[in-house]
């Protein structure tokens, strides 16, 4: 028996609610209980609540990662591509899976190096490309190795490749994917600008403030993650895989609205949901028209690099 009109089996549903359960406890010793206490036993809440909370969120996304891929043991890799189910609960599992991830990894490679905290370089790639990983080892096992989507289906295959170099049709990419930046770029401002008006500031940059201090050096790796690794392992899953399945079961306006709205409400910024959706939806159209994530790739890296050197070079001018 499963859950009526999600078809999950019950032991996804089980160990889902058992992680749900353990991440909620795991939450109330964190953040509540050991508000209320003091000295060593606030410490010991604030360190069961943590490993309490990953070991839910652990145990969640094992219960998801069993829904998710049992149509792949099942040989039916094809069957629910482009439904809701099969959509929400992937990105759900990947979503999860790089939280878990992401908070085990960094610390440990920060901690490496004598650093507690994750605002320095070693601390943001090893967060970056353990998000990307995740993504894309979902991405692969999920749908390209049971053959339900290709990397041709990117824009990635052999003859396109080959007309690229050949034919100098990446010129078009380059040049469309440099004008849907600019055209982020302008959307986003103007939306930024009437929620400020309105009393909404924007805070996507906030956590990234500590670039400023960095050697040219260092900003130049950061600006390699976060301008060309993470759009491209993102581009691959939310406009690869969630818009193209979205597309082809549901038609355009709920595969434009689905992926851009999933791929905003992920980043967790309610000030910025505006913006992102925007973006997102750009993106989206940027491989509709051209049948490649190339132009998606650049616009995203575009938007993503002169954010964070205006943002650097900010900090130069101030010092």
């Amino acid at each position: 028996m499963g859950v009526r009109g999600w078809g999950l089996p019950t032991p996804a549903v089980a160990v889902l609610t058992a992680g749900g359960l353990a991440a909620a406890l795991g939450l109330l010793l964190w953040q509540v209980l050991s508000a209320y206490a003091g000295g060593a036993v606030a410490g010991l809440f604030r360190t069961l609540g943590v490993v309490t909370l990953l070991g839910g969120i652990a145990l969640a996304a094992t219960g998801l990662g069993m829904e998710v891929f049992r149509p792949v043991r099942e040989r039916q890799a094809r069957a629910g591509f482009g439904s809701h189910r099969v959509t929400l609960t992937t990105t759900a599992f990947a979503v999860l899976l790089a939280v878990l991830v992401s908070n085990v990894i960094p610390p440990f490679v920060v901690g490496l190096i004598g650093q507690r905290s994750l605002h320095n370089v070693p601390g943001f790639l090893s967060a970056t490309a353990s998000v990307d990983c995740v993504l894309l080892t979902v991405v692969y096992f999920r749908f390209i190795r049971p053959g339900v989507v290709s990397p041709a289906d990117f824009g990635f295959g052999r003859n396109r490749l080959a007309a690229s170099f050949f034919d100098q049709a990446w010129i078009a990419d380059l040049v469309m994917g440099l004008g849907g930046g600019l055209l982020v770029m302008l959307l986003s401002g103007a939306i930024q600008a009437l929620l400020r008006q309105a009393g909404v500031q924007q805070t996507q940059l906030q956590e990234f403030t500590w670039v400023r201090d960095l050697s040219p050096g260092g900003f130049a790796l950061v600006l390699l993650a976060g301008g060309l690794a993470a759009p491209s392992a993102e581009e691959i899953f939310f406009r690869g895989v969630v818009f193209r399945a979205y597309l082809l079961s549901k038609g355009p306006p709920v595969a434009y609205l689905m992926s851009s709205l999933v791929f905003a409400l992920l980043h967790l910024n309610g000030p910025a949901l505006l913006p992102i959706l925007v973006l997102g939806t750009v993106l989206a159209w940027l491989y509709r028209s051209s049948g490649s994530l190339t132009p998606g790739v650049i616009a995203h890296g575009f938007n993503n690099g002169v954010a964070l050197i205006i943002l650097y070079t900010q900090g130069l001018s101030a010092g």
